[in-house]
């Protein structure tokens, strides 16, 4: 089996924004279908800015409009 392994300068880069993320998905909070997809997209393409050094910008970028839309609204 292969596998690309994630970037470790822009995890460490976003690791604030990916325990604040992990924490609300521990917490129990209704969420926001929407967002846990471009979440799950986020973390499993291979060639996005999770994975692919020089984009840590982009990656929390991205982790911020997540965080943001996250919870679910009633």
């Amino acid at each position: 089996m292969t596998y690309v392994a994630p970037c470790r300068r822009s995890v460490l880069h976003c690791a604030p924004q990916l325990e604040d993320l992990s924490a609300v998905l521990a917490s129990g909070l209704p969420l926001d279908p929407r967002q846990m997809a471009r979440l799950r997209i986020l973390a499993r393409d291979g060639i996005g800015p999770f994975y692919c050094g020089g984009r840590s910008a982009e990656l929390a970028e991205a982790l911020d409009l997540i965080s943001a839309g996250i919870v679910a609204q009633d």
